[in-house]
């Protein structure tokens, strides 16, 4: 039990620190905070796996990288409609309306 939560810990403490980058917009920062972390998506319960892919794809969207945004995004939403505690409701506003610019704006979307 305790190794779960010291990895449970190690987690909250990335999540924090990369949400404190993306606050500061040290994007690229937040990009090396998120590869590692990906590393421990198996370690993650659904309000961590959230908030990863939020600041995920918010980073991504932030860097212009808008298919890896998009993707990253809806697996957030997914993640805040089984977790609606994970996200304030300002990031889940912002969210959604990110999702909304990336559907109508994506060359695949346009597509269809």
């Amino acid at each position: 039990m305790a190794v779960v939560f010291a990895a449970c810990s190690g987690v909250d403490y990335d999540l924090r620190t990369a949400s404190e980058l993306y606050r500061d917009a040290r994007y690229e920062a937040v990009q090396a905070w998120i590869t590692q972390l990906r590393r421990e998506y198996s370690q993650m319960d659904a309000t961590q796996r959230a908030k990863f892919h939020y600041l995920s794809g918010m980073t991504a969207y932030r860097l212009a990288q808008r298919e890896e945004a998009l993707h990253e995004l809806a697996l957030a939403a997914h993640g805040a409609r089984v977790s609606p505690q994970a996200l304030g409701s300002e990031q889940v506003a912002l969210l959604y309306r990110t999702l909304e610019e990336l559907t109508t704006r994506s060359p695949t979307a346009s597509s269809r």
